[in-house]
């Protein structure tokens, strides 16, 4: 069995990647048997981090790192990656997100926005956002079959369950 330790730098990304996870498992996507562990990044870009990787190296076959790209990713791919040692012993995937977690909710929402994500979620609540509504909101999207099939096309969907597959 593999085991995979999930790391995302925004604190209730914890709770929309376990709430995924096990909707991909619930729907026959993802093995059940399929041990993914999820955890918060200790900040962007922190030594701190680096060592908790190398410990991670031992425990986990993979790892997926997911943190906000805010409009460059090429600049955040680079910045992350300096904090994985070369010869890391584990598999390393990132998966960044063009600007904010919450343009996976616009996407699956066929929301168009400008901006930052998280400013336009109040088109999805009709109310002022906050970002402990993110798993809720998830939860949700996970729940209508037409905002579920959309978010399935994303891009950075794709790449989580493919980096959770392969």
């Amino acid at each position: 069995m593999e085991d995979i330790k999930i790391y995302t730098e925004d604190s209730y990304g914890v709770s929309f990647f376990k709430i995924i996870v096990t909707e991909l498992k619930n729907d026959g996507d993802l093995n059940k048997s399929k041990r993914c562990e999820i955890k918060r990044i200790p900040g962007k870009c922190s030594s701190k981090f680096t060592r908790i990787m190398k410990l991670e190296v031992i425990e986990y076959e993979k790892i997926i790192i997911n943190v906000d790209a805010d409009g460059d990713i090429k600049k955040t791919y680079e910045e992350e990656k300096k904090h994985i040692p070369k010869n890391f012993g584990c598999k390393v995937i990132y998966i960044l997100n063009e600007n904010e977690i919450e343009e996976w909710i616009l996407y699956a929402k066929n929301i168009d926005y400008e901006g930052k994500p998280s400013e336009n979620m109040s088109k999805v609540i009709g109310r002022k956002y906050e970002k402990n509504m993110l798993p809720k909101i998830i939860e949700n999207v996970l729940k209508t079959h037409n905002e579920k099939n959309r978010l399935k096309t994303y891009k950075k969907f794709e790449e989580l369950l493919d980096a959770l597959s392969s």
